[in-house]
């Protein structure tokens, strides 16, 4: 079995477990479409990646699903919006989407180590020019998933006018189901964890999908979307389950056992704090590189540099509590990156502002304004060169790796204080250091009210 197609589907997120209580009961989706049995299936899905995460930096997922007595591998395409555009995604979303059998999957769901030679051939060359053939696949997140699938069929012409709880059961229909309706209920654990039934979950939410069958346009899927985009208690959601799962683990800060994941608390080291920050931070970086790289969007490059700046922010307030032998590597790797996004970014800004000036002027200052263009066109197509060249630079990658195993394992590079016999003990907790500290920084902006005064 194996299956290579374009996934057309619209996602919306559950913000009131009414509204999916509801879509598990009706029979119909208004006046149109009808709804037939439900089936539910509980899945398993491992998603793995190189160290250096070059499957996600290129746009794509590899999911390892586990569902009754079958093992598969897909291979998906990831669409990550940048964050001035993400309230403008559009309900349907398509995507690359390629599945095969996996032979001897079990154990690489439970957490072994998948070499990229052992995918199957038809995976493995779209993803081998990425990260080579040699290349090792770890697991990042297991997601599990309730599903309650049910399929999406036209109504009959003769019910359209019938009430839509008229119905105690499905109306039996020959027509082939236009599009599958599933209510997910999705739990996010780190890691691989399917060997383990005693590991806390990260995050857990209830999704809503609509993905049309194959054989059908997207045209035909938009009466559904048009329906669900209306019911109160769903919102549309842009980002896959693999996204909001990275999303959710860099939310939350690592505890000595590295499967388990806890907030940050008034009690927390202060030097975690920062590590929580910086991975917040990394996770962007990682999600924004594929947009970067098509540079269809001069937006994943201001974001891309806005992650980096703030974590050099947080490590001039906290980097004092690591030494510097732990944080100074990083900061250097981190300062060259955001130089070279930093030419590409100034260029599209005046770009940008030239073209936003240029469409107030004639025709002839137009054109005296072209070589200028052309000019500052060729000097970003360099700097834009120069820096895809660095993102896959060895330095890069080693850089990558280095920065997911710090902000991945707690305790590494902080400073150690040692408390003197009879002596207080030095404020390392969030909640004694930072109260003090923000007090601080809004005095130091607070001081220039003198110059405002008179």
């Amino acid at each position: 079995m194996q299956s290579t197609s374009t996934e057309i589907e619209a996602k919306y997120r559950i913000v009131d477990p009414k509204i999916a209580q509801r879509l598990r009961r009706c029979q119909t989706l208004g006046p149109q479409f009808q709804l037939g049995s439900v089936e539910q299936a509980d899945v398993v899905d491992i998603y793995v990646d190189t160290r250096d995460a070059r499957l996600l930096r290129a746009g794509y997922s590899l999911r390892l699903r586990q569902q009754n007595e079958q093992s598969l591998v897909t291979l998906k395409e990831l669409h990550v919006m940048p964050t001035s555009n993400r309230g403008d995604a559009a309900p349907i979303q398509s995507r690359l989407e390629l599945e095969q059998p996996l032979p001897d999957a079990t154990r690489y769901i439970a957490g072994d180590v998948l070499k990229a030679k052992k995918l199957p051939k038809e995976i493995k060359a779209v993803v081998a020019d990425i990260m080579g053939k040699k290349s090792k696949l770890r697991p990042y997140c297991t997601i599990k998933q309730t599903r309650h699938r049910r399929p999406v069929q036209p109504r009959p012409a003769r019910a359209a006018s019938a009430s839509e709880n008229a119905a105690d059961e499905p109306t039996p229909n020959a027509t082939a189901p236009l599009a599958l309706l599933s209510l997910d209920e999705v739990t996010i654990y780190n890691g691989a964890i399917s060997a383990r039934d005693d590991v806390t979950p990260v995050s857990a939410f209830a999704e809503l999908e609509a993905e049309l069958t194959p054989g059908r346009v997207e045209s035909e899927l938009r009466p559904v979307i048009d329906f669900l985009s209306d019911l109160v208690g769903l919102t549309p959601e842009p980002a896959s389950k693999y996204v909001r799962a990275l999303l959710a683990l860099s939310q939350v800060i690592p505890t000595d056992d590295h499967r388990t994941r806890t907030e940050i608390e008034v009690t927390t080291n202060i030097a975690e704090a920062l590590r929580s920050v910086w991975g917040i931070q990394l996770t962007q970086l990682l999600l924004l590189e594929a947009g970067v790289r098509r540079d269809e969007d001069i937006e994943y490059i201001h974001d891309m540099r806005v992650a980096i700046r703030r974590m050099r922010a947080a490590s001039l307030l906290l980097g004092r509590f690591f030494v510097s032998e732990a944080i100074d590597p990083l900061l250097n790797g981190l300062k060259r990156t955001a130089k070279m996004l930093g030419r590409v970014r100034d260029l599209d800004v005046a770009l940008h502002k030239l073209a936003r000036y240029g469409s107030q002027l004639d025709e002839t200052e137009r054109g005296e304004m072209l070589p200028l263009i052309q000019h500052w066109q060729q000097v970003r197509e360099q700097h834009f060169g120069e820096l895809i060249a660095w993102l896959d630079d060895k330095r890069y990658q080693q850089l990558l790796i280095k920065l997911r195993a710090f902000v991945e394992t707690p305790g590494v590079g902080v400073q150690q204080r040692f408390q003197a016999v009879r002596q207080p003990p030095e404020a390392v907790q969030v909640r004694h250091v930072l109260p003090g500290m923000l007090l601080e920084r809004f005095l130091a902006v607070r001081k220039y009210e003198a110059l405002f005064d008179a």
